[in-house]
């Protein structure tokens, strides 16, 4: 096991990848800073309650490319890609910047959601029905891109902000992301910077 901070995410992905990689990847959602969740009376708005996801997904990715081979094995024609709303991607197809806030995001195509759950602060998870309730008030997302919705099958990229990044697992490895410690260690070496000083 190796821990890392949030920011280091990117260095250690742009360094790992060759190409394409298929990781594992634990994230945890803040459910009180989804939208919708704040509106109709939604009485777990302010609980403080996570979606928390394990997800099997492949890093280098190439949305493009992944598209035309669907078109093509469906008898349809070449797309380019369009540009997306939310910023651009590295030259490795590994992370993206946001224009607006210059928030990173992990770029991944997912292959399989292994598990999911919503967790309260005290690390009990929701029942069945509270899931179920939960659920109504979490935006869904949109089926498919402007670029594949004619299409049959489908590729499925995502984009995951680096802060609900929790855990990555490859490369014989476990990167355990913690900031609290990291944040300790430099607070340490500051005291004592500033104890010599004196």
């Amino acid at each position: 096991m190796t821990e890392i901070r949030t920011d280091q995410i990117e260095a250690l992905v742009q360094e790992k990848v060759k190409g394409t990689a298929i990781v594992t990847v634990d994230l945890e959602y803040p459910m009180d800073d989804t939208s919708k969740m704040t509106k109709g009376g939604n009485p777990f708005f302010g609980l403080g309650i996570v979606k928390r996801q394990t997800l099997n997904v492949v890093l280098g990715h190439s949305y493009i490319n992944a598209v035309n081979r669907i078109a093509l094995k469906e008898g349809k024609e070449e797309r380019e890609a369009q540009e997306n709303r939310i910023g651009p991607l590295d030259e490795k197809r590994l992370i993206r910047t946001s224009k607006k806030t210059g928030r990173k995001y992990l770029w991944a195509k997912l292959n399989n959601v292994l598990s999911s759950e919503f967790i309260m602060p005290d690390g009990t998870k929701l029942t069945a029905e509270e899931e179920a309730e939960i659920k109504s008030f979490v935006p869904k997302k949109i089926s498919k891109s402007s670029t594949q919705s004619d299409l049959k099958g489908e590729t499925k990229p995502q984009n995951y902000k680096l802060e609900n990044i929790k855990e990555i697992r490859a490369w014989n490895d476990s990167f355990v992301i913690n900031n609290v410690i990291q944040e300790s260690e430099a607070e340490a070496v500051e005291a004592e910077a500033e104890t010599v000083e004196a």
